[in-house]
Parts: C-alpha cells; structure tokens; sequence
C-alpha cells in the first residue's frame, strides 16, 4: 500500500467518525470523542495511584468504588448523545402538539364560520318568508322624466 492511500483510508476514516453519514459535522460526536479521551486518562491515573497504595484499606476503598467511578465515566461519554436524542424527542413533541392546537383552532375557525353563515342564511330565508307571508308588492312605477330636458322651447 503506498502512503498516498493510507492517507486517504486515514482521512475517510477519521471524517467518517467525526461527522455523521450525510458527511455533515457533528458536534455530538465531537464531544462524546472528548470526554471518552478524558475518562480513559483518568482512569489510568487513578490506575497508577492504585498501584502505589501500600495501605490494605485504602486499596480496598479505592477498588470498591471503581465500578461507581466507571459507571459515572460512562453516562459522561454518553451525555451529549442522550441530550442531542432528548432534544429531538422533546422538538417532535412540542411540534406535534402545535400543529394539533392549530389544526383544533382552524376546525374551531371554520365551525364558528359555519355557524355564522347557517345563521345568516336562516336570516335571510326568514325575512324572504315574512315579506312573502304579507302583502305582495308591486314595484312602483318610475317617474316619468326626461333627462337632460328643460322643457319646450319657443
């Protein structure tokens, strides 16, 4: 293998663990990259004062807190990510509801505009019954005028 590819599986490969699989940066895993770095170098310090420890209870102490320590360690790496998925979950929810108490409001829009608009109807279709229901009318004749007419001139 020449050192050109080696470069390039280097530089995919390091691309590919930093950024997500649209190729887009992503600060999550940046992050989770971090705190794995400082949790490994922890340990091996904490690893290198254990080995020091002349003290029986002191080492005793040390080693039966280690899986509490580790554990911690743990949900530290994982954090970003938990938050990064929280977030999401939380944004899904919140943007479902608004798009249901919008759709609620625009139903409750358009029941009130029905409802106008049956009562303007019935309204409408009562005072055409109650002019019928009376007298019919006739239309009145138009005066008879001429427009623009001063009369006989002489």
């Amino acid at each position: 293998m020449s050192v050109l590819s080696t470069l390039k599986d280097l530089k995919t490969f390091a691309k590919g663990i930093f950024c997500e699989r649209d190729g887009t940066p992503s600060s999550t895993r940046v992050l989770m990259y971090i705190f794995a770095f400082f949790s490994i170098n922890l340990l091996g310090r904490i690893f290198s004062h254990i080995y020091r420890i002349t003290d029986t209870t002191q080492l005793t102490i040390w080693l039966s807190n280690m899986p509490l320590l580790i554990t911690a360690l743990m949900g530290l790496i994982a954090l970003p990510y938990t938050i990064n998925k929280g977030a999401g979950a939380v944004s899904e929810t919140f943007s479902g509801l608004a798009n249901m108490m919008a759709s609620a409001k625009q139903v409750q829009t358009n029941t009130n505009l029905e409802g106008k608009l049956t009562d303007l109807v019935k309204k409408a279709q009562g005072q055409n019954n109650a002019s019928s229901s009376t007298t019919p009318t006739t239309p009145t004749p138009m005066p008879n005028v001429q427009v623009g007419s001063s009369g006989p001139k002489g």
